[in-house]
């Protein structure tokens, strides 16, 4: 439900006091990394949860996103090429 958790710099309304923080825990019963979220003070009912995302999250994000449409458009063109048949 992390999707849930809204960055300090959110929906052009300047920054915003985060009011939890995230961590990286090693499950070793499952053998892997699992990201965390703790609150940093009172949470209000029906309050937003704001965390920081940090700098580097917002350019790896850009840069997945990027090539993620870069594949796509590639897959469009490859597919109006053909036709729009699928080739097989």
């Amino acid at each position: 439900e992390g999707r849930f958790i809204n960055d300090k710099f959110g929906g052009g309304m300047g920054e915003r006091r985060p009011n939890c923080y995230v961590d990286l825990i090693f499950d070793g019963e499952h053998g892997e990394f699992v990201l965390v979220f703790f609150a940093s003070r009172r949470i209000a009912k029906n309050s937003e949860i704001i965390a920081d995302y940090g700098d580097s999250y917002w350019e790896i994000a850009t840069d997945v996103l990027l090539q993620a449409h870069r594949k796509e458009a590639a897959a469009l063109q490859g597919s109006s090429a053909s036709g729009g048949k699928r080739k097989r």
